[in-house]
C-alpha cells in the first residue's frame, strides 16, 4: 500500500498541477520520476510472491513436488513478465491520447485520482488496519 500511495504522490507532483500549486519545473518533474522509481518496486516485487502464493494456497494438493513448483514458478514469470510487456506497449499510446484529449496536467490528476481509488478500494476489501500489524510468532 505503502508503493501505491508513493506512486500516487509521484504523479501528482509530476503533473505540475496547478491545483495543488505545484510549479511546472524540470527539478519538480525529476523529482516525481524519482519517486516513482522508488515506488514501483514496492509495487511489483511483492506482487510476484503474492501471486505464486495465492496459487499454491488455491492449488494445495496439484503444486506439492519441487519439479511442480519450479514449473508454478516458470508460468507465473511468464505471465508477469507478458503483461508488465503488455503494460508497457498499451501505457505510452493510451497516455498520448490522454494529454492530447484532456492535457497533461489533467491526464496525470486522472491517473493520480484513479490509484487513489485503488489504494481505498483494496483497503477496504483486501486489508485492513490490521494489515499493519506484524504477525505472531509460536
Amino acid at each position: 500500500m505503502l508503493g501505491f500511495l508513493l506512486l500516487t504522490v509521484a504523479i501528482i507532483i509530476i503533473s505540475s498541477s496547478e491545483k495543488f500549486n505545484i510549479p511546472v519545473t524540470a527539478g519538480s518533474i525529476i523529482a516525481g520520476m524519482f519517486l516513482s522509481g522508488f515506488a514501483i518496486p514496492m509495487i511489483s516485487i511483492p506482487l510476484f510472491t503474492e501471486c505464486l502464493e495465492a496459487i499454491e494456497v488455491a492449488y494445495p494438493d496439484k503444486y506439492t513436488f519441487r519439479h511442480e513448483l519450479w514449473k508454478l514458478n516458470n508460468i507465473t514469470a511468464g505471465l508477469f513478465t507478458g503483461f508488465s510487456g503488455l503494460a508497457m506497449c498499451l501505457s505510452p499510446p493510451t497516455a498520448g491520447l490522454l494529454a492530447n484529449k484532456l492535457g497533461y496536467s489533467e491526464s496525470f490528476e486522472i491517473l493520480g485520482l484513479v490509484l487513489l481509488a485503488y489504494l481505498f478500494l483494496y483497503f477496504i476489501l483486501c486489508g485492513n488496519i490490521s494489515m499493519f500489524s506484524y504477525p505472531k510468532i509460536n
